[in-house]
């Protein structure tokens, strides 16, 4: 990010800061996700960089050449915070699922991964670890086990005090087109997990003035757009 334009004032943004401090309140006490959807240079990332420059994030960026690298963006959050030491808090099956992702957690790694399984077992991980915020960055270049992973913690909340952030451009969103809240899912992520299409489906409820959007008790999304 640009330093500067990091350091600089944030302006216009001060409905979706009061909806992100209010859901942070809430994720004290039990799991929240925030999707932060706008087109590119909408501010995704300046809006969280200044939501989160006081608070302790573990941050991790998805990226086009690691797209097909399991947990990539994951990975790269928790990397500095998961330990041998973590293994002694899960099971054994857990610690040689998690440690195709996590090496560090065994030297067993599981030769044959059954997704829900390893699912699980992240979940577990991320229990472990909190409290904690989390913020993953242009989850549109993720891996798909790390979408289908967030689909299954809408799914199964974490029994856990956890703030997960991600964001994603507009058209893997939701958007307002003359009044109606329609979702444009890109042709090339029709891979991506049916949490959008699920929440579409009448989970969602638009704010009054359009540029916030909540999708029940654990999941809240954010829609940003371009200033004037």
């Amino acid at each position: 990010m640009d330093h500067d334009n990091q350091r600089r004032p944030l302006v216009g943004r001060a409905a979706e800061l009061v909806l992100l401090e209010d859901v942070a309140a809430q994720a004290r006490t039990a799991f929240r996700l925030v999707e932060v959807v706008g087109e590119p240079g909408a501010g995704k990332t300046r809006l969280l960089a200044e939501f989160t420059k006081k608070r302790l994030v573990l941050r991790g960026r998805a990226v086009e050449s690691e797209r097909e690298v399991p947990f990539a963006p994951l990975v790269d959050a928790l990397v500095d915070r998961v330990d041998a030491a973590l293994a002694d808090k899960l099971s054994e099956p857990e610690t040689q699922l998690l440690a195709t992702a996590f090496p560090v957690l065994s030297k067993k790694p599981a030769h044959e991964v059954v997704k829900p399984r390893l699912y699980r077992a992240m979940r577990s991980l991320l229990r472990e670890l909190a409290p904690v915020t989390v913020v993953l960055d242009d989850v549109h270049w993720a891996d798909e086990s790390t979408i289908e992973l967030v689909d299954y913690l809408v799914r199964h909340p974490l029994p856990a005090p956890m703030l997960l952030l991600r964001t994603l451009p507009e058209r893997l969103g939701l958007r307002r087109d003359s009044g109606r809240t329609q979702g444009r899912v890109a042709a090339e992520h029709r891979r991506e997990s049916g949490l959008l299409q699920r929440l579409l489906a009448g989970e969602a409820r638009a704010f009054a003035n359009g540029r916030r959007i909540a999708f029940g008790a654990s999941c809240i999304l954010v829609a940003t757009r371009r200033a004037g």
